[in-house]
């Protein structure tokens, strides 16, 4: 006869395999389920894991790395601390950092770059020298673009926008009086919010230098 408070060895087995199920990040299928299954809940489990993991990492590392790269990068007329990793791409007018595991690099979805525009240049470059020239240029040259509103980091006014799936802060400075400089990061709608602090740390960095 079994003692009081005993625990019979099968019960012991499936609470063991619980803990271990636990601590790997599954939950156990449920008592009876067919071998293989995975729960509504193990699923969400999983989710917010992966989705925990991924901000950790872009909070702790990305973030870490804009703030603590060794020396930051030194464009023509202009400096900036891009985030540690990031893949750039220097085309002399443009500059642009993506995250390493961009899946385009033609078109990346999450991006900073920095523009040089000459301050003479005609057509609607020309808008940038006029008062609140950014918020004109951009909705002239960028399509379904509106702006949503304008906040600070650092010393520097950034435009918030919406343009389409996406969402953006964009800063105007000159390198001396013969140079526009116009940055903008950019990410989708759903990953905006987690790489704002990201963004602010770049544009924080962000130094127009002498033409």
């Amino acid at each position: 006869m079994r003692e009081i408070g005993s625990v019979a060895p099968e019960m012991l087995a499936r609470r063991r395999a619980g803990a271990a199920a636990a601590a790997a990040g599954r939950a156990a299928p449920a008592v009876g389920a067919p071998a293989g299954t995975v729960t509504v809940a193990a699923r969400a489990a999983r989710a917010a894991g992966a989705a925990l993991g991924l901000a950790l990492a872009l909070a702790l590392g990305a973030a870490a790395g804009a703030a603590e790269t060794p020396g930051p990068f030194r464009g023509e007329r202009f400096t900036i601390a891009f985030p540690e990793g990031w893949e750039i791409a220097d085309t002399g007018d443009r500059v642009r950092a993506i995250p390493p595991d961009s899946p385009s690099r033609r078109d990346p979805p999450i991006f900073v770059e920095v523009q040089t525009i000459p301050a003479d240049a005609g057509g609607l470059d020309s808008l940038l020298g006029e008062e609140d020239g950014l918020a004109r240029w951009l909705a002239a040259t960028r399509r379904e673009l509106t702006i949503a509103g304008r906040e600070r980091a650092g010393a520097h006014a950034v435009l918030v926008a919406e343009e389409g799936r996406r969402r953006l802060l964009a800063v105007h400075a000159r390198a001396g009086e013969d140079f526009h400089l116009v940055l903008i990061a950019a990410a989708p709608r759903a990953d905006f919010e987690r790489l704002r602090p990201i963004f602010r740390k770049v544009i924080e960095s962000f130094e127009g230098g002498r033409a």
